[in-house]
């Protein structure tokens, strides 16, 4: 810690694995570098928490784009020794509006263990639903198998034995990984070599488990929370559709592990096993929650570090569970640490809709147990507060439905000019109303995201149903390409493949479609019209079908007002009722029928 500081920085040096070397003090953009690094950002501590770091810097005088290429980013102190600040790979390499500089993002290889689709080696390890693998094989396989190496430990619950959950086509990395982290009471995290380690709190106590932030090292003075952390006395394991979780310890301030795609097909004697291995880890862990404080920057201190910092009124005991680090010559740390007072109390809002799609494997009914995947057909753009779709689904169920959905979306960000933060705010609806949840996510970087969501919800009807997924923006806006927003359906009574609901919808970027020797003016359009014309009760363009053709028949805009005349025949109105619809353009239902003689 000291050695850093008092040896002194020299200049950054970042060289890609091609050989393009950037250490000229020239090339970087004043002291325009940061650095975020995350054990565990959530507004209440959860074990297994896996966040991918980031590095974003300004170069000159670099004309080649970076983008996909491996950095290997070090400091040059001043007795010419170097410390490795981390491996990352360039995301994004945006020159300036001027032209004069480049703007650089790049996130370490967490980002893909996170987003690498390892179906193929999930149904490869469980070839069966009776296979079992260990804790320890399974997460060596795991590894092996995406080409990332992992720090050589031994894990509390390596000896027990996992078997297969669910049936998958496609299954992000995050899911295994998040899993074992939290059944082992840790988190994931990127050393500064670019391996895998699993990172442990260490218990805080009045003489261990900390290192002291002196004054002469703090920039801002600490902000921090009036409370301190309870320490957990009871664990609940969820693996069954009763809602009953297995019980370990009579307290009551309970923290539960649920929705764990391991922790299922277990008896109570190994669920015992598996929560005296754990138990002991989490219910140690006690700290005052850290808002902010600024100190010097050390790159040296480890995420998880304990922290002690004497106030005027308060001596802190606490962690580095956030980071960014910016700056070059002289770096400054700013440190976070979120935390409730009690685990349950204020549980999220996510997970306390948390309902039984957990069952054990072999109470499963395969027959009516599927999995299906929707991904955005078009891209979008989303700012100004406005709310916009981003994805709808059509799924198809049976009666009494338990549907969980994950989704996942990649953006990009950019933060508006004098805007600290960016927050997103999500909405779901069902059938065309709207759910109760509105999870809020909040950015203080602009550039490449990852949101990550989950909802459960039960549906008693059976039949086509529409699931739409809304965001909206204050303080920035973000861009989501065509297949970048991804919802994965799992549940009970869930029919795989639905198909054509016979639903199609107009988009908003399309709102004129063609039926030959008829012309249709959206806006101007106001009575009705008819024709020979057969046409399916519900009609929409889905978001993935954007372009859609009945044969012999067109539909043109053309300036129109009353009534159209088409040859010796003035259309009026008789027939049947088609609803054609549009976001926010179509306005009314139009007849369609068969014409009359005028």
């Amino acid at each position: 810690m000291a050695d850093f500081y008092e040896n002194g920085v020299r200049k950054l040096e970042i060289v890609t694995d091609d050989g393009i070397s950037i250490t000229d003090s020239t090339e970087f953009r004043s002291e325009e570098f940061s650095m975020t690094e995350n054990l565990c950002s959530k507004q209440q501590l959860r074990y297994g928490c896996c966040e991918a770091a980031f590095i974003s810097f300004k170069i000159s005088y670099v004309h080649r784009s970076l983008k996909g290429k491996w950095l290997t980013v070090r400091f040059r102190m001043m007795d010419d020794s170097l410390y490795q600040i981390g491996r990352y790979k360039v995301d994004s390499d945006i020159p300036t509006a001027d032209r004069q500089f480049r703007k650089i993002t790049a996130y370490d290889v967490m980002y893909d263990i996170l987003n690498t689709d390892i179906a193929e080696w999930y149904n490869t390890i469980f070839p069966g639903d009776n296979t079992k693998v260990s804790y320890k094989n399974l997460r060596d396989s795991f590894f092996e198998y995406i080409g990332v190496a992992q720090e050589t430990v031994s894990l509390p619950q390596d000896s027990v034995m996992v078997q297969k959950s669910v049936d998958v086509i496609r299954l992000n990395g995050q899911y295994i990984i998040k899993a074992i982290c939290e059944i082992n009471g840790c988190f994931g995290h990127i050393d500064r070599s670019g391996k895998f380690q699993y990172v442990y709190l260490d218990e805080l106590t009045a003489s261990s488990g900390y290192i002291d932030i002196d004054r002469s090292i703090r920039k801002k003075d600490a902000q921090y929370e009036d409370f301190v952390t309870q320490k957990v006395d009871c664990l609940k394991l969820y693996q069954t559709d009763s809602e009953e979780p297995y019980v370990y310890g009579e307290g009551s301030n309970a923290y539960s592990i649920e929705d764990n795609m391991f922790l299922y097909g277990y008896t109570d004697a190994e669920l015992e096993a598996i929560a005296e291995n754990l138990y002991p880890i989490i219910s140690k862990i006690s700290y005052r929650p850290l808002t902010s404080i600024s100190v010097k920057g050390d790159p040296t201190l480890p995420l998880g570090q304990g922290l002690r910092i004497v106030t005027k009124y308060e001596t802190i005991y606490t962690y580095i569970l956030e980071r960014t680090m910016k700056g070059i010559l002289f770096p400054t740390d700013t440190y976070a640490a979120k935390g409730r007072e009690y685990v349950e109390q204020q549980k999220d809002n996510v997970d306390r809709q948390i309902v039984a799609l957990k069952g054990k494997i072999n109470q499963i009914d395969k027959s009516a147990f599927h999995f299906n995947v929707v991904r955005n057909g078009k891209a979008v753009e989303i700012g100004d507060g406005k709310n916009r779709r981003v994805i709808r689904a059509d799924i198809m169920t049976g009666q009494d439905a338990q549907i969980k959905v994950e989704i996942q979306i990649n953006l990009d960000l950019i933060i508006a000019t004098g805007q600290e933060k960016a927050v997103c705010t999500v909405t779901y609806a069902l059938g065309g109303n709207l759910l109760d949840t509105t999870p809020v996510e909040t950015w203080s970087d602009s550039g490449k995201h990852i949101l990550s969501l989950m909802y459960f919800m039960n549906i008693s009807d059976s039949g086509f149903h529409t699931f739409d997924l809304f965001l909206s923006m204050s303080g920035g806006s973000v861009a989501i390409a065509a297949l970048d927003a991804l919802e994965i359906f799992t549940g009970t009574n869930l029919v795989e493949n639905p198909g054509w609901s016979g639903r199609l919808e107009l988009l908003d970027d399309a709102p004129v479609f063609e039926i030959p020797h008829i012309g249709f003016d959206v806006d101007a359009y106001t009575e009705s019209i008819s024709t020979v014309l057969i046409t399916p009760d519900r009609v929409e363009l889905r978001d993935t079908a954007p372009v859609f053709e009945i044969p012999q028949i067109s539909f043109s805009a053309s300036d129109y007002e009353d009534d159209v005349g088409f040859g010796d025949y003035v259309v009026d109105m008789t027939w049947e009722e088609v609803k054609v619809s549009t976001w926010g353009t179509i306005k009314e239902n139009y007849i369609w029928g068969q014409r009359g003689e005028s």
